[in-house]
């Protein structure tokens, strides 16, 4: 990532972000998920909700998993989930300390457009520099 790395990494939340790049799962870790996802029915897939005890033997045993490695697999999806959902209701939980803020209401210009898009100025219809005309 190099700059930008740690441009986010001075965003209240994203300082873990460094740490999150440099712990990627290796080829076992996603073999094991990969298994663990295949042992699982597609009701299983589409609802977490339903999977008990005997559920998760089945698919640890299918998946030549642990336990273990079943309920870790769920608990970061879980998570994952919840963190999903914050985001898109418009918050980060490591941000709970700026609850409230909001951004400031961009600069509008004459005739309701936005500066910074599409500029300043109304160009003209035409070829360079409006020396064409189109009619």
């Amino acid at each position: 990532m190099g700059p930008l790395e740690s441009v986010l990494g001075m965003i209240p939340g994203l300082g873990n972000l460094k740490q999150a790049a440099e712990n990627r799962p290796d080829e076992k870790q996603l073999g094991r998920v990969e298994a663990i996802i295949g042992s699982m029915t597609a009701e299983e897939r589409g609802n977490d909700k339903i999977i008990n005890g005997s559920r998760r033997k089945r698919i640890a045993k299918g998946s030549g998993t642990s336990v273990e490695d079943v309920n870790r697999l769920l608990k970061q999806f879980n998570e994952m989930k919840r963190v999903l959902q914050m985001i898109g209701q418009g918050g980060l939980p490591a941000m709970k300390g700026m609850k409230g803020m909001k951004l400031p209401p961009m600069p509008q210009q004459a005739g309701g457009r936005h500066e910074g898009f599409g500029g300043g100025k109304k160009r003209k219809k035409g070829g360079p520099w409006g020396l064409i005309k189109t009619r």
